[in-house]
């Protein structure tokens, strides 16, 4: 999500960021990929683990009404007529409809192609099922970037990776414990964290992110899946 969304998205259109509460929820998420690589050291999520997880969640969740709260009398009203409220509804159905639909057929079809040409199920899950899991952000934040609403964009990808952690994690080892491999720990976590780092860090000094910055990220993710592949 980090480094192939807001990487390219930052490349159509740069990232400012005015608000508190953008900050706020970067550094969430960010203290939550920390905390979740800090749970996993022993190469298990399960029992009190699930239960901070799930702790983080309903706290994460309770902020953001608390912000949207605080934030609604700053909004802009818009009124709009029954029939183009109709419309936007039926567009914003058939739109997401079409973006799961095309996932699970990239999912699919990149899943077999990847077997008959005897590529692992590492590559596999961390290519494939991420393109395709990642697949609606992708268009959705692409789409918002097009038509400048970068905030959009950086709220739909830092809102994603912290829920896949605290809401994906925490419900599935509260079924059954998730074993994580070394690899986890020692690449994909540090390298998460990078991107992180060169996507947030200097805009906590300038309020934004730039080109620069968003190329940067896509190229260390390129890099990592590149060598990840390789090995």
């Amino acid at each position: 999500n980090t480094g192939t969304i807001l990487g390219i998205g930052c490349l159509i259109h740069p990232i400012k960021i005015r608000t508190k509460d953008s900050f706020l929820k970067i550094g969430s998420m960010i203290g939550v990929l920390i905390l979740f690589g800090l749970l996993s050291v022993d190469g298990t999520i399960r029992g009190f683990d699930t239960f901070i997880l799930l702790a983080l969640l309903v706290c994460y969740l309770v902020m953001n009404i608390y912000v949207s709260n605080n934030n609604k009398n700053k909004d802009q009203k818009h009124t709009y007529d029954k029939k183009q409220l109709v419309h936007e509804i039926i567009q914003f159905v058939v739109g997401i409809t079409a973006v799961v639909l095309g996932a699970k057929v990239l999912l699919d079809s990149g899943e077999q192609i990847a077997h008959a040409f005897g590529i692992s199920e590492a590559i596999i899950a961390t290519t494939m099922y991420a393109a395709g899991s990642s697949l609606p952000e992708l268009v959705t934040s692409l789409t918002a970037a097009y038509k400048g609403h970068s905030g959009l964009m950086l709220g739909n990808v830092v809102g994603a990776n912290t829920l896949n952690v605290i809401l994906v994690a925490g419900v599935s080892s509260l079924i059954s414990p998730l074993s994580i491999g070394s690899q986890i720990l020692s690449a994909q976590i540090p390298t998460a964290l990078l991107i992180m780092a060169v996507l947030f860090m200097p805009a906590f000094f300038n309020k934004k992110i730039t080109r620069i910055q968003g190329l940067l990220a896509f190229l260390i993710y390129l890099i990592f899946i590149i060598n990840f592949a390789l090995a």
